[in-house]
């Protein structure tokens, strides 16, 4: 076996394109290469040509590129794939092409390995040493240099929504208030019953202990005047503006109360057209008397069991 050993060595590939042929005495084989364009910068692709021509009977098998060097990513990657070209009947030169791109600057190592020459004698190695300078794109100053500031992935226009979120806050807080004073006002303005309106005045009355303060007139004709207005509320045929003596009429005519309802009555006109005068027993007992006939209006007014079960 003949081994032979071919060192073809570039420099600064960036100034002048390679094309060179070297002989090897014994194979008889002549390998040229060549790298254009002239000048490679980052990411640029270039493309290295290795031409080989032997004597009849031997052939070459070319390199494959290397996804690595030394267990590191090669700074010079390979384009696709090689192009291997067989040469015709007539000729005897074998050509591979390679398109390649640098990721870095300065001279850097194209890292393929042997050429091999394979012949009747056995099979010989064309070492491959070629290297090539990477230009830099920067300026000769990189300090005057300004980058442009990054700019956002996804452009967003921002929109100031507190404003819209406050004034719809106030507009809900605002309905909110209004509805409830409308409830309030109802319940204000709402129609109360004019029997709890009747007990109430009642004790209030009865609070002021007009009878044991010397004012026993006044004590039985504010006790009077709470009877004539439940009754004017309870009765259907009374009215507020009701003399006694009508009242009186409605009220025995709708077949209530008793008669003492008249008694209160005419006692109560003595002292209010009269100017009669009372005493505090007399007072206390008209006062007893108003309550009583208001409770027994109240439970005549009372809808019957027997009545609502032939109503239904």
């Amino acid at each position: 076996m003949v081994f032979v050993f071919l060192c073809v060595l570039l420099s600064e590939v960036s100034a002048v394109s390679v094309a060179k042929g070297v002989q090897v005495p014994g194979i008889g084989a002549q390998m040229g290469t060549k790298i254009t364009p002239d000048t490679v910068t980052i990411g640029d692709p270039f493309i290295l040509v290795l031409r080989v021509k032997v004597k009849p009977g031997f052939k070459v098998e070319f390199p494959q590129m290397p996804d690595s060097t030394d267990g590191k990513p090669s700074k010079i990657a390979l384009v696709g794939k090689p192009l291997f070209e067989r040469p015709p009947s007539d000729s005897l030169e074998f050509r591979a092409s390679y398109k390649l791109t640098a990721w870095d600057v300065g001279v850097q190592s194209i890292p393929l390995k042997d050429v091999h020459i394979v012949g009747p004698a056995g099979t010989g190695f064309l070492p491959l040493k070629i290297a090539v300078f990477v230009k830099s794109v920067l300026p000769a100053d990189s300090s005057l240099h300004v980058p442009k500031p990054p700019r956002a992935r996804f452009p967003v226009h921002k929109t100031n929504w507190w404003p819209l979120i406050i004034l719809a806050m106030a507009a809900a807080l605002a309905e909110l208030l209004w509805w409830i004073y409308k409830k309030w006002r109802e319940r204000k303005n709402a129609p109360r019953d004019p029997y709890v309106v009747a007990i109430e005045e009642f004790k209030r009355i009865e609070s002021l202990q007009l009878t044991q303060k010397g004012e026993p007139e006044l004590h039985a004709l504010l006790m009077a005047e709470a009877m004539r207005v439940y009754l004017s509320a309870k009765v259907p045929a009374a009215h507020i503006s009701d003399t006694p003596r009508q009242l009186v009429d409605h009220v025995l005519g709708a077949r209530l109360a008793d008669d003492r309802v008249t008694g209160v009555m005419e006692e109560t006109e003595l002292l209010k057209f009269a100017r009669a005068r009372t005493t505090a027993e007399a007072a206390a007992r008209l006062g007893q008397n108003a309550r009583a006939i208001v409770d027994l209006v109240e439970k005549q007014l009372e809808p019957k069991p027997d009545a609502e079960a032939k109503a239904a």
